[in-house]
């Protein structure tokens, strides 16, 4: 009969709800609000040359004093950066955005891939100085680059690789690891290459893609995110500013495809002798960027309900729905023809008005 390893020591059994509360970590503290938290991995992934680094050194930039990124508030901290990168790199990128005293590196800290033993004596040094400095964000930019397995496919290696990353986490820091993604585009969730251990191993995971076809000069790209967490946004558009020193948010993808159609949409319609059938705005939309019907309709459908546009008809093959601008009203009524075409823009006169006695 074996007798049990009295040694070992096992969880305590958390019972009930009061039990979890008991133990649960404090209300989550967010470093950029929905994406960065303490206590929590995150994994930003884009394909090469799309920016991601372009965001990390911004962010790192607005960390300095805090207040918003991409539309969403950051707060105020200090950041450790394990890069790949040459200090030279990071010391122009400084300049640029006023990187200070508030950001310490470790630029190429191994001539080539680290062993496990390497990559967890770096970490506990960052451990060390977090707690010196009061550091809130740890980056690994990118991740590859320090990743001590000989494969991002063995999942073993892997998990042995991020669990000194789980351990910062551990210790109240935010943990951003940047990556780039599959070769192969697995849909519109963020990816990451490599076993699902790694997307496992994350908390959040963001995504950056172009906003066009690659490669383009439009300053715009896509967010998405998939997290534990509901305050984290889905998705997004965000676009560089001119001087390359900020990222604005242009609201949701929907938000953003609405925005850049409908000066094109309402040029069309100012046009327009009368009423219009989304069949007859989509045979004026020039060819090159005329979206497909049921885009239309969605636009449409949205402008009525935010007042831009009115429609009337009953969506049927012979009553489509007709589309029209507030403003074109008051022009058609001082046109005959229009009169014609439309004799419902005709106001009734207190005289023909319905329920005047001389109607009745």
């Amino acid at each position: 009969m074996s007798v049990p390893d009295s040694s070992l020591s096992l969880p305590p059994l958390r019972w009930g709800m009061a039990g979890l509360r008991n133990e649960a970590a404090p209300e989550l503290r967010w470093l950029w609000h929905g994406y960065l938290a303490a206590g929590v991995v995150t994994l930003l992934s884009s394909q090469w040359k799309i920016g991601k680094t372009t965001l990390l050194s911004i962010l790192l930039a607005r960390m300095k004093a805090g207040g918003t990124l991409a539309g969403q508030p950051l707060a105020a901290g200090r950041a450790v950066v394990i890069s790949e990168e040459s200090s030279e790199q990071w010391l122009l990128r400084g300049r640029r955005l006023d990187l200070d005293d508030h950001v310490g590196w470790f630029c190429r800290p191994f001539r080539g891939r680290p062993t496990p033993h390497q990559w967890q004596e770096l970490l506990d040094r960052v451990a060390e100085l977090a707690a010196e400095r009061g550091v809130s964000l740890v980056v690994i930019d990118p991740l590859a680059a320090f990743f001590p397995g000989k494969s991002e496919n063995d999942a073993v290696a892997m998990l042995d690789a991020l669990a000194p990353l789980q351990r910062l986490a551990a210790r109240g820091l935010s943990v951003l690891a940047l990556h780039h993604p599959a070769k192969q585009d697995n849909g519109d969730g963020p990816s990451g290459r490599g076993r699902g251990a790694l997307l496992a191993c994350a908390d959040i995971l963001m995504e950056m893609r172009w906003y066009r076809r690659p490669p383009s000069a439009d300053r715009r790209r896509r967010l998405l995110a998939l997290s534990r967490f509901d305050d984290t946004p889905r998705e997004q558009v965000i676009e560089l500013s001119a001087d390359g020193t900020d990222y604005l948010s242009r609201g949701s993808f929907a938000d953003e495809e609405f925005a850049a159609h409908w000066r094109l949409l309402e040029g069309l319609l100012l046009q327009a002798a009368r009423k219009l059938s989304r069949d007859e705005i989509l045979a004026g939309w020039p060819a090159e960027d005329r979206p497909d019907a049921v885009t239309l309709y969605r636009w449409l459908r949205r402008a009525v309900e935010e007042g831009l546009l009115r429609q009337d008809g009953l969506g049927k093959h012979k009553n489509p729905f007709r589309y029209w601008l507030p403003a074109t009203e008051e022009r058609w009524r001082r046109d005959p023809i229009a009169l014609i075409l439309m004799p419902e823009l005709i106001q009734p006169t207190s005289e023909n008005r319905p329920g005047n006695r001389r109607n009745r």
